[in-house]
């Protein structure tokens, strides 16, 4: 398990301030925190190891929706929300979209892909 990980982006990430009520949630969840967690480009990612190279293929993409402009991701303008903050957007490695919502549902969605 990788709690100690997922803790380390909680305090020690730029944009831990973003994903607080997120990263608190995961690091309850051992569904989640069994997979590696690293930052890139604005998101969390998860890898089923924990050295380079990751092992990214299926695992899924947590961005913050304020970031998404930053991101190719396919079907960003169907996201329905009137108010974006603490909104969370997961993705499949191919920029699909999967799912969205707030802190508790992302936790949800991504419960229900890696079970």
């Amino acid at each position: 398990m990788y709690k100690k990980e997922w803790q380390k982006i909680l305090e020690n990430s730029p944009e831990s301030l973003k994903y607080k009520e997120l990263l608190e949630l995961i690091c309850e969840e051992d569904v989640i925190i069994n997979y590696f967690p690293f930052t890139q480009l604005f998101s969390i990612r998860l890898s089923k190891n924990s050295k380079y190279p990751f092992e990214t293929e299926g695992m899924p993409v947590i961005t913050e929706f304020n970031h998404l402009y930053s991101l190719p991701l396919k079907g960003r303008e169907n996201i329905k929300k009137k108010n974006h903050d603490n909104v969370y957007v997961i993705s499949n490695s191919k920029m699909e979209i999967i799912g969205y919502g707030d802190a508790k549902t992302t936790v949800e969605i991504l419960k229900s892909i890696l079970e």
